[in-house]
């Protein structure tokens, strides 16, 4: 198995006989573990943090189903899905592999099998580079972190200041620098960032970009970054020393 210290999991489950000893069995094989006992606190989550995997049941409480929660997850970024669930119909594991998930296990199950298929599928989708490329250096004065959600600014002499990034900044920031020096349509943007979502809208783009700026250009009004295109969109305008990861896979 991948080595697991430090890796994140999203726990969506409800039942509690279940959830905790799930939970401690992770927790004591070096992942940290973020429990949602319902579908709105498992999307709430996904809004401020990105995990490595999600472990996600089909039934759940709060008239909320396991599908609903691993849409809202496609929105943000391409993270890997595992069913954990007691449905044994045929008709829905088709549908949860074709659809959302990279495994589906039927409980009850052992931990032993459990943790050898998130091995299996944490291996199948990051790969053993991603490690080595999970910090992309753009230039002496930025350094982004796309697997931890995190961006390091480099100032002349002052210490590096940190800033943790929302999903939304996130994908953003991956498309752009994907296809760095190409200027990205505001049009193509919202269609990517937020899949097709009714309420994606540019003055929402804009609000993410201006935050953006924020945490990455000394100088926020004269961006060197992030340059809009007057009309079109934005385009990431510094060439890129490092390799960008699949963490947040443009469709």
């Amino acid at each position: 198995m991948q080595p697991s210290f430090g890796r994140k999991i999203l726990l969506v489950e409800d039942n509690e006989k279940d959830l905790q000893p799930l939970r401690e069995h992770l927790e004591r094989n070096g992942f940290s573990v973020i429990v949602a006992e319902t579908g709105h606190k498992a999307m709430d989550i996904i809004t401020r943090t990105l995990p490595d995997l999600a472990l996600i049941d089909i039934f759940l409480p709060d008239n909320t189903s396991g599908f609903e929660v691993c849409r809202f997850l496609r929105k943000y970024a391409e993270v890997p899905i595992i069913f954990v669930t007691s449905d044994e119909q045929e008709d829905t594991k088709v549908l949860a592999l074709e659809e959302f998930a990279e495994d589906y296990i039927v409980k009850p199950y052992s931990m032993r099998e459990l943790m050898a298929r998130i091995g299996r599928v944490m291996k199948r989708c990051t790969g053993p580079a991603e490690d080595a490329h999970a910090e992309i250096i753009v230039d002496d004065a930025l350094q982004i972190n796309f697997s931890r959600h995190w961006i390091e600014v480099h100032r002349g002499t002052k210490p590096p200041k940190r800033h943790q990034l929302t999903p939304i900044e996130s994908r953003i920031l991956h498309i752009l620098i994907r296809n760095a020096g190409q200027v990205m349509t505001t049009e193509a943007l919202l269609a990517r960032v937020w899949a097709g979502v009714e309420d994606a809208y540019p003055e929402g783009l804009r609000v993410h970009v201006r935050r953006l700026r924020m945490k990455i250009e000394q100088n926020p009004s004269r961006p060197t970054y992030i340059v809009t295109e007057r009309g079109l969109g934005y385009r990431f305008a510094a060439p890129i020393k490092g390799k960008v990861l699949a963490h947040a896979a443009v469709r």
